[in-house]
């Protein structure tokens, strides 16, 4: 199986691509959500991020599950996975401009840095309203 291939159809269906504004120095971010824990532990394995149950569950109470990755750890996976991704494709190359500068924790990255940090952000949460 072709790994990067399927994580494409995962973020295609069940991905989230964003900027996470709540909180400096607006790390980019990949985060899926969904009720079968072992793609989202390959992805962990594979990426790095983390697989985990969250307090959230189904209409039905089934168990929900999550992977994230922020940052160059999500810009990586964006790298790699880019050349099969089809639905969130725009959005992908968005986030790919993303200015890795920084690490989290950082206490300053200049003032162009969180400007286009921010800017991505907007980009990539109005193509979600289209």
């Amino acid at each position: 199986m072709c790994i990067e291939a399927y994580a494409a159809g995962l973020l295609d269906g069940d991905g989230c691509i964003y900027v996470n504004r709540k909180h400096r120095p607006y790390q980019l971010q990949v985060i899926f959500e969904m009720t079968d824990y072992d793609p989202l532990a390959q992805l962990a394995s594979q990426w790095g991020g983390y697989a985990r149950l969250i307090k959230k569950r189904t209409s039905k109470g089934r168990s929900i599950y999550n992977w994230s990755v922020t940052g160059t750890f999500a810009l990586v996976f964006l790298r790699d996975i880019e050349p099969w991704v089809v639905g969130k494709a725009l959005q992908l190359r968005v986030a790919l401009t993303y200015p890795a500068q920084g690490y989290p924790g950082a206490l300053a990255l200049s003032e162009e840095v969180v400007a286009a940090r921010q800017d991505i952000g907007k980009k990539l949460h109005d193509l979600k309203q289209v």
